[in-house]
């Protein structure tokens, strides 16, 4: 049995990254070789999508997923997965027929994971009484195809429950409520090998533990529910952490909170609250929170609020008390190259130049969004306004400048042409810079 006892732990947040990082900035340049200041873009504003048409949903929702062609997967409690495009549309779904049910679900690589808890029955003392009770004693996970093909199952070692799995680098990551951690694997077609672990860390509550992937895939995001703080994590060490409880907007508010956690490609968080429900969008520091209005109650109770985000910035919502999916859109930039940046008369050749400019900059080219397909033309440039190489790629993103804007972009979402362009001017870099 859990209790919800208020905890508060010293914040131990030390500022890696600038405010509203990455974002979208204006940007000025007086010459080539400086880089005024940057104006950090404000928290954006979401509203609901009424056009969105996603409802009718046979089941429970446990888990959502948006793959890298925005089409939506979500798990239900009896073992289905449903498919809808992004204007709600059901494409197709299939019945797992995992038994038990999968109580997780993630979509990397054109695969979909399902994730299973096994149970036991276990005799408790309860009120003086000894009762019997199911308890959570192992996972398994299946691999499916989009159709619905199971391809493999294996056991996931050392695990005792599953309520979150992402893919976390190259590694499946999965959030293990009784165990009070997560776990990372290596995963092949049909194995799953134990790598290292974060445990000891958490302050679990209700049986809901759930924590997303960063932008750029190589951190995670952690709703610690019962400390009511959302953690960050490189590496499997916690270098960043926000929260208090409290009934401000910034606050976390009720028994525990925040159950559900996402992030956007702009660098902004996206922090899911119930009873009762509070969506917001705030930055990296847990500050300038706004609300997500209209919402209503999305659930009843002490339960989680399945939510993703899709490549252009749209987050969905599955609510359970309601039957249905939900979709908030903003007028903020996507994740990736925005769409408002890309130009009809972009220069068709990707051919790299071998000029060397100050403060970082190269000649204007084309740039490839490898996932949404846009393009921008634009010139690369530095983040500190000097020509070091560690001032063109930081935190695994390079910075655009496009007309009087520019744009933080994450490095392994763009075309191989595009990555291989800045490790070139990176390696021609240093050998200019070695004495």
């Amino acid at each position: 049995m859990d209790f919800c006892n208020p905890y508060v732990s010293p914040c131990c947040f030390t500022p890696i990254i600038m405010k509203n990082y990455p974002t979208w900035l204006s940007c000025g340049i007086s010459t080539l070789c400086a880089i005024t200041a940057y104006a950090a873009v404000e928290v954006p504003t979401y509203k609901v999508d009424g056009s969105f048409a996603a409802g009718g949903l046979k089941a429970t929702p446990v888990s959502i997923a948006v793959d890298p062609q925005d089409q939506i997967y979500v798990l239900l409690k009896n073992g289905t997965v449903a498919t809808y495009d992004s204007s709600g549309k059901s494409a197709a779904e299939f019945a797992s027929k995992m038994d038990p049910p999968p109580t997780a679900m993630t979509v990397a690589n054109g695969k979909i994971y399902l994730l299973s808890t096994k149970s036991k029955d276990e005799e408790v003392e309860f009120q003086g009484k000894k009762v019997k009770r199911k308890t959570a004693c192992g996972a398994n996970c299946g691999v499916f195809t989009p159709t619905g093909t199971k391809e493999s199952e294996f056991v996931l070692p050392d695990v005792s429950s599953a309520t979150a799995a992402h893919f976390i680098g190259n590694q499946l990551a999965v959030g293990d409520y009784k165990k009070s951690q997560i776990a990372f694997f290596n995963i092949t077609s049909e194995k799953a090998t134990a790598a290292k672990k974060i445990e000891g860390e958490f302050r679990l509550c209700c049986g809901i533990f759930d924590f997303c992937p960063t932008a750029d895939g190589e951190s995670m995001f952690v709703a610690n529910l019962g400390a009511f703080k959302v953690q960050t994590y490189t590496n499997r060490k916690k270098h960043a952490e926000f929260g208090v409880r409290g009934e401000k907007l910034e606050d976390f508010h009720g028994c525990c909170n925040p159950v559900n956690v996402a992030a956007l490609g702009t660098g902004f968080i996206v922090t899911v609250e119930k009873a009762p429900t509070r969506v917001k969008i705030c930055d990296r520091k847990g500050k300038d929170a706004k609300l997500i209005e209209g919402l209503g109650e999305l659930v009843n109770g002490c339960s989680t609020i399945p939510v993703a985000v899709d490549s252009k910035g749209a987050i969905y919502l599955a609510s359970a008390s309601k039957g249905c999916l939900i979709k908030c859109v903003s007028d903020a930039p996507p994740a990736g190259i925005p769409a408002a940046a890309t130009t009809s008369n972009a220069t068709t050749s990707n051919a790299a130049s071998s000029k060397i400019v100050p403060a970082g900059l190269s000649v204007e080219r084309t740039w490839k969004d490898a996932q949404s397909g846009n393009q921008v033309t634009g010139k690369l440039i530095a983040f500190d306004g000097t020509a070091a190489t560690s001032s063109i790629v930081r935190d695994g993103k390079i910075r655009l400048q496009v007309g009087q804007k520019s744009f933080d972009l994450p490095l392994a979402r763009l075309s191989q042409s595009d990555q291989d362009f800045v490790a070139n001017l990176r390696g021609k870099q240093t050998a200019q810079n070695t004495p």
